[in-house]
């Protein structure tokens, strides 16, 4: 009976990675091994993997090209999914919004097309991305190539539902002659607060930091004052605070990860 159990297990093992892999037929050599499986095996496979807790849906650009960067970042909110796209349009970037069909979730493309006004290359507008009813918050994220203009870009739903549209307003960096400033590179969104992460605020000199904006008694309004700023307690340079971050109603998280010059900072301080 041992001998059964090892035998299904290494029959798991090695099917997994070909069910995986053949659902996505655009890579090199995937085709051949799904096909290799008995057209049985195939059937059953499929009947599960569609069925309840399995894929209902594959969500596609219309638009979309190879490098586009399209998932990069994704957000949901009831019937409303987000999908980030920082490398689409000529490195200018988009976010695509999908909302869920009466008949349920289904292969399809995008209900809306977001993207920014002002139209710069480099800044990898949907890198990140947050939603929140019918407000959708698009960050983006500059290099040491990129023109310095970082923002997160606020989207509020049009009376008759998503469409192609540019922002509602942007939330600018308040650091922004701060070279070193990577605003935008998260975002969260909960009622009328946004949350917008710097996780280097300045390599050399500042830890990251979380900014809040709160929306204004007549909507939003693009602004470059935050509401508050917060930082750790804790951390030091490096440390890119803010890399990632989520919000609920009254409490927000914040996630840290180190990078080269934090891991850096960490050593020299404990030699010292």
């Amino acid at each position: 009976m041992k001998r059964v159990y090892v035998l299904l297990s290494v029959l798991l093992v090695l099917c997994l990675p070909v069910v995986s892999r053949a659902q996505n037929t655009d890579l090199p050599g995937n085709r051949s091994a799904w096909s290799s499986l008995p057209k049985e095996a195939r059937s059953a496979i499929m009947s599960t993997l569609q069925g309840e807790g399995g894929q209902l849906g594959k969500l596609t650009a219309a638009d979309g090209m190879r490098g586009d960067g399209f998932g990069m970042s994704v957000a949901i909110s009831g019937d409303t999914v987000v999908v980030g796209a920082g490398d689409a349009d000529g490195e200018v970037g988009a976010a695509y919004v999908f909302v869920k069909p009466a008949s349920g979730w289904k292969n399809m493309t995008q209900t809306a097309k977001l993207s920014p006004s002002n139209q710069i290359q480099k800044l990898y507008f949907g890198y990140s991305v947050a939603v929140d009813g019918n407000t959708i918050v698009v960050g983006q994220f500059s290099t040491v190539d990129s023109p310095h203009a970082e923002a997160a870009y606020v989207f509020v739903e049009p009376e008759g539902g998503w469409k192609d549209m540019t922002e509602t307003a942007q939330l600018q960096d308040p650091q922004a002659d701060n070279p070193q400033d990577t605003f935008g590179a998260s975002v969260a969104v909960s009622g009328n607060t946004v949350a917008v992460g710097a996780p280097s605020s300045g390599i050399f000199t500042v830890p990251g930091q979380v900014y809040l904006f709160i929306e204004q008694a007549g909507g939003w309004q693009t602004t470059n004052i935050a509401n508050a700023v917060l930082t750790p307690s804790d951390s030091i340079v490096g440390d890119d605070f803010s890399v990632a971050v989520a919000m609920d109603p009254d409490t927000i998280v914040v996630g840290s990860s180190i990078s080269w010059w934090g891991a850096f900072q960490k050593a020299r301080f404990t030699c010292l």
